[in-house]
């Protein structure tokens, strides 16, 4: 598959997650995405794998809140 298809996936995959309440699922898929597109220099997928992991981080503290201790 080609890096850029790759990322694109990626991220939707990532959006899929955050969707569904998922945000470890989502934030790993947005890294893996923000690595590929740093490598490969894929300036306007890196900017969306950044903003998606930004957005999905207070998400993670939420949904980690609600968690019991322990």
């Amino acid at each position: 598959m080609h890096p850029y298809r790759m990322c694109e996936s990626l991220l939707g995959l990532a959006r899929a997650h955050a969707a569904l309440g998922q945000a470890h699922e989502a934030a790993g898929h947005a890294r893996r995405a923000l690595a590929t597109a740093r490598e490969y220099g894929f300036g306007s997928l890196e900017a969306r794998a950044r903003h998606l992991l930004m957005d999905g981080e207070p998400a993670a503290r939420r949904a980690s809140a609600h968690l019991p201790p322990g």
